[in-house]
């Protein structure tokens, strides 16, 4: 791509003198044109090669991998770094574009880029045909657990993208970004979405690396660095101590998913459908062993940029827990109507609360709570709703 016939700016110059900006003016030109013939709208741009700022007009895929489980191994790294770079909206082409993909593969790939905020199963043409369902039924199902679990979090997504706008912060990040300490300087197996969900995929598949067999089912096993502080497990339901490191094993249906204490999730309830999804009403989960949890849950029109001159709402929630009592206090500032989203609480691992003092706006009632059920990646757990 750098023969010397190649020439830049109508002939004049060299095209090797501009090599690595050449996607971003192509970048920066798509958007310029979008911005003319629909001002108002959001376009969704994506590019393959950029360079630093291009984040300003594109998403980023990172190129066309392979279909092996060293690509998958390499695409946290990547995308890790592209982030921290300021490049947020990025991700791989999930289950590798070049050659064939196992099921073990495909499914393990889907996990890990789950969460990532740019997410899609992309392959080329002549490789084998790589639509979940191309796999088998236990493949199509732990696939559809993952993709169901990325549409339920859509709204925490959604926050994530506000804070990366607001204050630059990436949507997933190492550890290291928020944790101090030698073990966290190259820890690139895992990683955070948001500050509050940590998810340490399987990177390895079966008979190449740790594995046990717990009540029939074969699972792979790795090492997962929880920081300190307490931590709910979404796949067993229980709350685990960190500041160590424990060996988890993982059947194929299941992504080590973690959320650290003092944190409040919106959660999508509805239809899953890839339509216009209606977010008037929200679960908010609240994992509060020891801590209480505090979250702004940004509101805005989801289709103009009017949030760009201000035009948007901050929704600030705090929830502490207090003996058998939930106290949840929700004040909406901003320019955006209030009372646009009703919020469901949901609390995990603290049974015994029967009592919900609500505060919305400065007025207050008393709700009671009963027990309920919820799911992550195929797993019912128990919950007061």
């Amino acid at each position: 791509s750098r023969s010397e016939e190649m020439r830049f700016a109508q002939g004049s110059i060299p095209h090797d003198r501009y090599h690595n900006q050449y996607a971003h003016f192509m970048a920066m030109a798509s958007r310029a044109a979008c911005d003319r013939i629909d001002p108002e709208g959001r376009p969704f741009l994506l590019t393959r090669s950029a360079c630093a700022g291009s984040q300003r007009y594109s998403a980023v895929w990172t190129g066309d991998n392979a279909s092996n489980w060293k690509h998958l191994r390499m695409a946290l790294p990547c995308s890790l770094n592209l982030s921290l770079s300021g490049v947020a909206f990025n991700g791989p082409d999930v289950g590798g574009f070049m050659d064939d993909a196992s099921p073990e593969l495909l499914v393990r790939w889907h996990q890990a880029g789950c969460l990532f905020p740019f997410f899609r199963n992309h392959a080329i043409r002549h490789s084998r045909q790589q639509e979940p369902w191309q796999f088998g039924a236990e493949a199509l199902a732990a696939i559809r657990g993952a993709i169901r679990t990325r549409y339920r979090l859509l709204p925490y997504l959604y926050q994530c993208f506000f804070v990366h706008w607001r204050d630059g912060d990436p949507i997933i990040r190492p550890l290291l970004y928020h944790y101090d300490g030698p073990e966290y300087t190259h820890l690139d197996d895992q990683y955070l979405v948001g500050d509050a969900l940590l998810v340490a995929p399987i990177l390895h598949g079966e008979g190449q690396g740790p594995e046990i067999i717990r009540h029939g089912v074969k699972m792979q096993e790795r090492p997962v660095l929880l920081p300190p502080g307490a931590w709910f497990d979404l796949n067993r339901g229980e709350w685990l101590n960190g500041g160590r490191v424990l060996h988890y094993a993982a059947a194929l249906d299941e992504l080590p998913l973690f959320v650290r204490d003092g944190a409040a999730l919106p959660y999508y309830s509805g239809p899953l459908r890839n339509s216009f999804m209606d977010l008037s009403k929200v679960e908010l989960h609240l994992f509060c062993r020891d801590r209480p949890a505090r979250f702004d849950y940004y509101l805005d029109d989801r289709e103009t940029r009017r949030y760009q001159t201000g035009g948007y709402g901050v929704a600030t929630i705090l929830a502490e827990i207090d003996g058998q009592q939930l106290r949840l206090e929700i004040t909406e500032t901003g320019d955006y109507p209030q009372n646009t989203v009703t919020f469901t609480p949901v609390i995990y691992g603290r049974p015994g609360i029967t009592e919900l003092e609500l505060t919305l706006n400065g007025h207050t009632e008393i709700r009671p709570l009963q027990s309920s059920q919820r799911e992550w990646l195929r797993r019912q757990w128990r919950v007061l709703v």
